[in-house]
């Protein structure tokens, strides 16, 4: 087991703003300060303040929280029966970790806050020989609660083995395609990113000057919930800023951003509790939880509305920021073919290409359920089915 320690200061000095940081036992809060203020010197004017609030966060799952090392193994060896049930012969690889993180802030306006929070975290690699044919299927979860999170990674996992009985071939060109909760997650990434503050207020988000219009199907809402308490996160963000509910699209009308105390002060805006920052890094506007509120439609009906199609599952990811304006070409790690509403076999080979703002514009049907992407690990996202994307092979 490892233990990281790190220490920052932020300083307001004439209204600029600057920072500092050290995982250096020996270097004095005074110092870090001194620093800080230094920075502050080169930065810009960002007219913000820091909260005066007393916070303290949701306690820690207790179960969790008392796993020991035999515990962490079962968990381990419930994953890998429930996906060998699928495929007994399946080469199955984990890795377990619990962490836990205390947090303490205060500042000069007098705001207080204290955290003390844990989660479980799985990856799981899983590789299937036939042959000359070799299947691999990787996904992760991450969850603050000691819940049945694990063993629906590995439900997951066993369908895919499932679904992927079979190699066939596809034909390229525009079809029909079903995007599973993970490959929703990862296409979606552009658009979480796009609907930063910060990125607004610089306008290299694609939704500057959208707020109050429709640019999505009129079924999709999306908000960014940072209270929700099995998720990892807690009661404030690392300003000590009160964690909250946004809605940033409702009906496919854009609604919000998320917010740092810097981005929302420079956008005459309050925060919405999103600055977060990396160990040593300054805060930055980040998402908490983005859900995509489930729709009406199961997935058995849905296929059913696909004569000739994919369901895409797992998607090579790629930088989001690149993709901002929309446009995607990512290459399927695993999709399966749809022949006649059913489930005809898994392909290889194969790319799917469009437009993120597009295909957001007019879904042809949202799933009732959702789950969370150990992919992007902070969206909860349901099945989508979308007309017209183009595959390639």
């Amino acid at each position: 087991m490892g233990e990281v320690e790190a220490r920052a200061a932020r300083a307001l000095a004439r209204g600029r703003l600057g920072h500092a940081s050290s995982t250096d036992h020996e270097t004095s809060e005074r110092q870090l300060v001194a620093s800080a203020v230094a920075a502050s010197q080169h930065g810009r004017p960002v007219g913000m303040a820091f909260p005066s609030a007393h916070i303290a966060s949701h306690p820690a799952d207790r179960k969790l929280a008392r796993l020991t090392a035999k515990d962490i193994a079962r968990v381990g060896e419930q994953v890998v029966a429930i996906i060998r049930q699928a495929d007994p012969n399946a080469s199955v690889e984990l890795e377990v970790q619990r962490n836990r993180e205390e947090l303490f802030l205060r500042n000069s306006a007098g705001g207080r806050a204290a955290a003390t929070s844990g989660t479980l975290a799985m990856d799981v690699w899983v590789e299937r020989h036939r042959g000359d044919d070799v299947l691999v299927v990787y996904d992760s979860m991450k969850t603050a609660h000691m819940d049945s999170s694990h063993c629906d990674l590995a439900t997951r996992i066993a369908q895919r083995l499932t679904w992927a009985d079979r190699l066939v071939e596809v034909q390229p060109g525009r079809m029909p395609v079903i995007l599973s909760p993970t490959a929703t997650a990862i296409l979606l990434q552009p658009l979480v990113m796009a609907l930063s503050g910060g990125r607004v207020r610089s306008k290299t988000s694609p939704l500057a000057g959208k707020l109050g219009q429709q640019m999505f199907d009129s079924r999709l809402t999306i908000v960014d919930d940072g209270t929700l308490a099995n998720r990892p996160g807690g009661a404030f963000d690392h300003e000590g800023v009160p964690t909250q509910r946004t809605t940033l699209i409702r009906n496919g009308v854009v609604t919000g951003f998320y917010y740092d105390l810097k981005t929302a002060a420079q956008s005459g805006a309050s925060s919405t509790g999103n600055g977060r920052r990396d160990l040593l890094a300054p805060p930055r506007p980040q998402p908490s939880n983005i859900i995509i509120e489930p729709g009406t439609t199961g997935l058995e009906a849905m296929l059913q509305q696909v004569d000739n199609g994919l369901l895409v599952d797992l998607l090579l990811g790629a930088n989001p920021s690149t993709a901002l304006r929309g446009t995607f070409s990512r290459t399927v790690l695993l999709g399966y073919k749809i022949e006649h509403g059913r489930i005809a076999g898994y392909a290889k080979g194969v790319a799917l290409a469009g437009n993120l703002y597009e295909m957001l514009h007019d879904v042809r049907a949202i799933g009732d359920t959702g789950y969370w992407s150990g992919w992007s690990s902070d969206i909860c996202a349901p099945y989508l089915l979308v007309d017209g994307l183009n595959i390639a092979v």
